[in-house]
């Protein structure tokens, strides 16, 4: 089971995007480019200790191992990145718009 921050997710999907659309541009030979990559998955919230006293929320992706006994909710996560925003990420937790930190 991977656990996780959204913003590093959201860093990793959009540094990754960036690289191939980087890549695909500096071939000699034009080609289909990559214009949008939409994803959605099913994830559990849950606390972690980073420090003595200091917690952090992370998403906890895939099943857990007794899943019965895991009484937390399960949230959809929707992420859409365009071409055409320069691969900005659009989040939607359970339906909802989400403003990842540092964005417009």
């Amino acid at each position: 089971m991977a656990h996780t921050s959204l913003d590093q997710l959201l860093d990793a999907v959009t540094r990754a995007l960036r690289d191939a659309d980087h890549s695909l541009k500096r071939r000699a030979h034009p080609g289909p480019r990559l214009a949008e990559l939409s994803m959605a998955f099913d994830f559990r919230l849950r606390y972690r200790r980073v420090a003595r006293r200091r917690r952090e929320l992370v998403m906890q992706l895939g099943r857990p191992r007794f899943a019965w006994l895991d009484r937390r909710p399960v949230h959809q996560l929707r992420l859409v990145c365009l071409a055409a925003s320069d691969w900005q990420p659009c989040v939607e937790i359970d339906g909802h718009l989400i403003v990842p930190r540092g964005g417009a």
